[in-house]
């Protein structure tokens, strides 16, 4: 067609009902000389796994869970957002599911990754793991287990996916063997997504004809079940393509739409929105572009009037950076609240008396007696205490306020080097300033409640299980290791699962 439509032969075209093909690209060859035009055409990875298998694999699951099961599955994603508030926890997908999950609709890509990890964390819980178990059992012929190592396999194929580089490809031999790695590793993530996702093995038609006295389905011989039939669409299919096209165009963030997407939400969604909707056509395509432009000027002269211009002196001189600055790491109570708690004698009774310097309500700005009378069995000599709320070490924020923004407790958890005993995950309950220690380094005292023990019954990709007590401890801020993001699944908070660095699920799928 493409032949008649460049023909000079009048004829010819009107016999096809083409008219003549001149344009611009017409000497240009977008076609791949070996694969032919689909050579030209890269796997879009976003739409193919993150809106095209995660989606699908998420609908499923939320599917096999009945009606009288999905309530209670909401208030278990509702439960665990208010409950988990840490500031590292953005690190991760998003699991910000604030109204449930078994309604939403027009959800992101990047909130459908977010989602398969709730599955994963919500999974974790005795209640979680017996309600899918149970809708698992009367539905369908799969186990929780199974199902919880297809998403986690997802979440490492994401991370996976979203690399920069892979391979060195200098060596023609070690190319090929990692391409062979990597395209095994997808075919054998796709046989476990077609053997373990829950599916329903009757359909509608096999319903209206089950049998009355046995329930059994009454289905001709050679008939497909919806199961069978449930992965063969072109999305999943274009996995397997995925390694040949990174071995031409590099790194699938090079050809991925994540990025030229989400450009769009400041350049048109937001003045869109902020467009009147009751105008039509150009005009409102000139309020939008309006608004865009008025963005920008005023981004512009806020920056130069309240941002550090280049060459202050005020600024930090990089030409006379020696190695003991580039070593010694920034700390600072950041934004904290600060409160003081004093001791006195009442009575012949030890009383304690805090004073906060917030604007926040007292009685949501309570800390526990057993913290209260740590800090005085630790700073023995003093009768006041001066704490803070906020701890900020090198480029990480730790927050430990009881009622963080009016909207409840957040404490975060850090890793703690504990020396010859190993280093432990660490909740966060009070940071004290001291006011003239003798050591610089040692201003900030952590008082954090620790783990003791790592549970490795249950092995698993993304999580490890710590024994926690809630024994307080001092430590300094030297001993900081890095934040962590930890989910408590015990009523009693017993134990804690700590999340592996996002970071390392990469190397988890091959």
């Amino acid at each position: 067609m493409g032949f008649i439509a460049r023909s000079n032969d009048d004829d010819l075209r009107k016999r096809w009902s083409q008219h003549k093909l001149e344009n611009a690209f017409e000497h240009i060859a977008f076609a791949d000389p070996e694969r032919g035009i689909f050579g030209a055409t890269p796997v879009e990875t976003m739409h193919a796994f993150r809106k095209g298998v995660i989606e699908k694999v998420t609908k499923l699951i939320l599917d096999s869970l009945p009606a009288s099961k999905k309530a209670a599955f909401d208030d278990l994603a509702i439960a665990f957002h208010k409950s988990h508030r840490q500031t590292y926890r953005k690190e991760y997908p998003s699991t910000d599911f604030s109204n449930g999950v078994t309604n939403l609709t027009k959800i992101t890509a990047s909130e459908r990754v977010g989602l398969v990890f709730l599955f994963v964390i919500l999974f974790q819980y005795e209640a979680g793991w017996q309600m899918i178990q149970t809708c698992l059992e009367k539905r369908t012929n799969k186990k929780v287990p199974e199902v919880l190592e297809v998403l986690e396999s997802l979440l490492c194929f994401d991370a996976w996916l979203n690399q920069s580089h892979y391979w060195v490809t200098t060596n023609p031999a070690h190319v090929a063997n990692e391409m062979k790695k990597h395209q095994d590793s997808i075919r054998n993530f796709m046989d476990m997504c077609k053997q373990s996702i829950p599916l329903k093995v009757e359909g509608k038609e096999d319903d209206k004809r089950k049998s009355k006295n046995k329930g059994t389905i009454i289905r001709k011989e050679g008939q497909k079940s919806n199961a069978e039939d449930a992965w063969k669409f072109p999305k999943f299919h274009e996995l397997l393509h995925i390694v040949d096209d990174m071995s031409r165009f590099g790194s699938p963030v090079n050809f991925c739409a994540q990025r030229p997407e989400s450009l769009l939400i400041p350049a048109a969604k937001h003045p869109g929105r902020r467009a009147q909707k009751r105008i039509e056509g150009s005009a409102y395509e000139l309020q939008a572009a309006q608004r865009l432009m008025y963005s920008f000027m005023i981004d512009t002269i806020h920056t130069r009037i309240w941002e550090q211009p280049d060459g202050d002196a005020d600024a930090p001189d990089s030409h006379h950076d020696d190695e003991t600055t580039r070593n010694e790491i920034f700390q600072s109570t950041g934004q904290a609240t600060f409160g003081c708690v004093y001791r006195f004698k009442s009575s012949e009774e030890i009383q304690y008396k805090i004073e906060w310097d917030t604007r926040t309500h007292r009685d949501l700005l309570a800390l526990p007696l057993e913290l209260i009378e740590f800090l005085f069995d630790s700073f023995k000599e003093s009768d006041s205490i001066t704490f803070c709320t906020e701890y900020k070490r090198d480029v990480h924020t730790f927050r430990c306020h009881p009622c963080y923004q009016s909207d409840g407790p957040i404490h975060d958890w850090m890793i703690i080097d504990f020396g010859e005993h190993g280093k432990f995950p660490c909740r966060l309950a009070i940071v004290v300033v001291v006011d003239s220690p003798e050591d610089p380094d040692e201003r900030y005292q952590l008082v954090v409640q620790s783990t003791t023990e790592e549970i490795k019954e249950h092995e698993s990709t993304l999580l490890r299980e710590w024994k926690w007590s809630p024994t307080y401890h001092l430590v300094s801020g030297n001993t900081v290791v890095a934040p962590c993001f930890v989910i408590s699944i015990s009523h009693n908070s017993s134990t804690v699962l700590e999340t592996k660095p996002y970071t390392e699920w990469a190397s988890k799928f091959a």
